[in-house]
């Protein structure tokens, strides 16, 4: 089934577009470029679920950096239904229109009201600059090293992942999903004093099978529910 084109603005950084296929599925595309679509999301799925499960203590706040379709957004939400400690939710995209195109389309589409987190346009580095959270949960382009903007590099330089570590409750988290592996994010997280920690994704679209990657950034050592880097390589 062929997308068809929704809306599209010019903005500061490129190009951005929404398609769809009978209003039942969406994609977004960057500078021509597909971002993601909601055919695949079993990985923001379980992005969402674990933000809430490291939520142990009353008056948790999870910041959601990236909106995009919604998916981990929506998955944090209904975990948070089942939850002893139901977080606050706040939510920092760079882009207005996805904002807009998420009340419009996506929050139906997903079954949530468009009122269960803050959403806040702007940029998510500035957001955490401004608050202090239980856990961050990163959810933007692809990765690490596959931005849609250069600007968006910052979040994973040392400087970046300082003030991540720095805007973080004693016993807080970073969750930082991405489409790939990426050793230097390890590192350069290990030097700024986290424990890392890897939870593999596998996702299937027709016969393809994904495998997307979740990095939690502690800054405690955690439960044998989670494998280290090392233990993964040690076990490879």
């Amino acid at each position: 089934m062929a997308w068809d084109l929704l809306d599209s603005h010019d903005t500061d950084h490129g190009p951005i577009e929404l398609y769809t296929q009978g209003m039942k599925e969406f994609m977004i595309r960057f500078d021509g470029i597909e971002l993601m679509n909601s055919m695949l999301h079993t990985s923001e799925d379980v992005l969402g679920e674990l933000s809430v499960a490291f939520c142990k203590q009353p008056q948790c706040e999870v910041l959601i950096g990236g909106l995009g379709l919604g998916f981990t957004l929506a998955a944090t939400v209904r975990a948070s239904q089942g939850s002893e400690h139901a977080p606050q939710i706040i939510v920092a995209e760079l882009m207005p229109q996805i904002i807009e195109w998420f009340v419009q389309y996506f929050a139906k589409s997903l079954g949530i009201d468009v009122n269960c987190a803050k959403l806040v346009a702007g940029d998510a580095y500035q957001v955490i600059a401004n608050g202090h959270y239980h856990v961050i949960c990163l959810d933007i382009d692809n990765g690490p090293t596959y931005l849609s903007t250069d600007d968006n590099q910052k979040m994973y330089s040392m400087a970046g992942l300082q003030q991540i570590y720095q805007h973080l409750d004693e016993n807080g988290v970073c969750l930082v999903w991405s489409a790939n592996e990426e050793p230097g994010l390890i590192t350069q997280a290990a030097q700024q004093g986290f424990q890392v920690y890897l939870r593999y994704v596998h996702s299937q679209l027709t016969a393809r099978v994904f495998e997307q990657y979740i990095y939690v950034l502690s800054k405690q050592a955690l439960s044998e529910d989670f494998c280290s880097v090392e233990q993964l390589h040690a076990k490879g």
